[in-house]
């Protein structure tokens, strides 16, 4: 799940310092599915984006139903 993360991140459709239920997050991947499948096909952008998005985020810390993504 950490990649759909990572590219939606990538993409500002999920914000860090937003706090997101799993639900939440679940719905926005189901719902952005068709971006994330074009960037998973393009394995120079997928790796980009992991980097990226690696050096950004210090952890997502799932708290019960919670998985804040925070800078």
């Amino acid at each position: 799940m950490e990649i759909f993360i990572a590219i939606l991140w990538y993409f500002q459709i999920l914000v860090s310092g937003v706090t997101y239920t799993t639900t939440e997050v679940e719905q926005i991947i189901q719902a952005n599915q068709p971006l994330i499948e074009s960037v998973q096909q393009d394995p120079v952008l997928e790796n980009q984006i992991i980097e990226l998005y690696d050096g950004q985020i210090d952890a997502i810390e799932p708290d019960n139903d919670l998985e804040p993504i925070r800078n």
